[in-house]
């Protein structure tokens, strides 16, 4: 803007020197004839040559005066990329110099000023905050409740209470699973025997964390992703494995008795361990653990009365799961002559 304003008075100046570029560039003739023609167009009351003059001088001025003005604007608004330097009072038009000046302001010309509707928005977030429960991305199982009734100005810590489903043991409820995998946090019930928990957060702060699960809930989630109190997740629909000592219970161990026996079920799975084989045949170490060959198989039966395809003996103790079913109704051995131990049934704990 500027920059314009200085070339219309660069184009005014080149004006006022009209005279002088005629001179130089103009015939005595045409300079005569140009003369005759301003003089016919400046003939007229109020536009004598000096008055014409006059006029463009205004004009040179009203220009330098936008110019100055122009550049106050530019010297007193916020630039961009600026620090914001705010007045010490309020400028016309926007209030008063005290706080109850400024929120008194009418915005809308009905009689709501702008302290009304800076209290509904602050009454709007306060009812979110004091009244409802948000779900926050670290603790995916857990509302949490704040109330800033009793405003303080503490500095509030949102320490997140912890729920592992793949930590579940067997046996435990909801709420032990919380008082296991929280030390030092106290679990409140709801209302009795609502099966709903909340606590306080033990480093402080009013507001609580809610449990999203009930009892029921959380005994249907750990079936549904089958974890079923275990500490490893099993599928219902593929072959058990072996989930560890604690997570089994044995049956009773039955002699191997050559040439083959069935040893009824149900189970998940079998331990073999042999004690005695014919010192003719040829066996492997495995650092310190003996594997030894041809001396016999296991098949597991279905409960439809199949066989899958057999897993030869081996090792001397050794554990083994259906490889097709999820639950074995019994199993099939073989076993030479000479070849002596137990098999032990075994089934996951639910």
């Amino acid at each position: 803007m500027i920059a314009l304003l200085n070339l219309i008075l660069v184009i005014v100046r080149q004006l006022l020197n009209r005279a002088d570029y005629l001179q130089q560039q103009l015939s005595q003739y045409q300079l005569f004839s140009r003369v005759q023609d301003i003089w016919i167009q400046t003939a007229g009351p109020g536009n004598t040559l000096g008055q014409v003059l006059a006029h463009v001088l205004d004009i040179e001025t009203e220009l330098g005066t936008v110019a100055s003005q122009v550049q106050s604007i530019y010297n007193d608004y916020q630039q961009r990329n600026q620090p914001v330097t705010l007045p010490s009072t309020p400028p016309a038009g926007y209030g008063g110099a005290s706080a109850s000046d400024v929120w008194s302001v009418d915005l809308d010309g009905n009689g709501l000023n702008a302290g009304i509707y800076l209290a509904w928005a602050g009454g709007y977030l306060w009812q979110q905050i004091k009244s409802g429960m948000s779900v926050v991305s670290y603790a995916p199982y857990f509302w949490l409740f704040l109330d800033y009734s009793g405003v303080n100005t503490q500095q509030w810590n949102y320490e997140a209470p912890t729920l592992e489903l793949s930590a579940v043991t067997p046996g435990q409820t909801l709420l032990d699973a919380l008082e296991a995998q929280n030390p030092g946090w106290t679990w409140f019930e709801t209302s009795p025997g609502a099966g709903w928990y909340y606590a306080y957060n033990p480093s402080g702060g009013e507001y609580t964390w809610h449990c999203r699960l009930s009892e029921d809930t959380f005994a249907a989630l750990l079936a549904a992703l089958g974890y079923a109190g275990k500490k490893l997740p099993v599928s219902t629909n593929a072959p058990p494995v072996w989930p560890g000592l604690a997570n089994v219970t044995l049956g009773s161990a039955v002699a191997i008795s050559p040439p083959g026996q069935i040893v009824t079920g149900p189970m998940d799975g079998i331990i073999v361990s042999i004690t005695g084989y014919p010192p003719y045949k040829g066996d492997f170490n495995f650092g310190g653990d003996v594997s030894v060959r041809n001396i016999g198989a296991i098949a597991f039966k279905s409960d439809n009365g199949q066989e899958e395809l057999p897993q030869t003996l081996g090792f001397l103790s050794a554990v083994y799961c259906p490889k097709t079913m999820t639950r074995a109704a019994a199993v099939a051995v073989r076993a030479i002559p000479g070849v002596t131990g137990t098999i032990t049934p075994w089934t996951i704990t639910p």
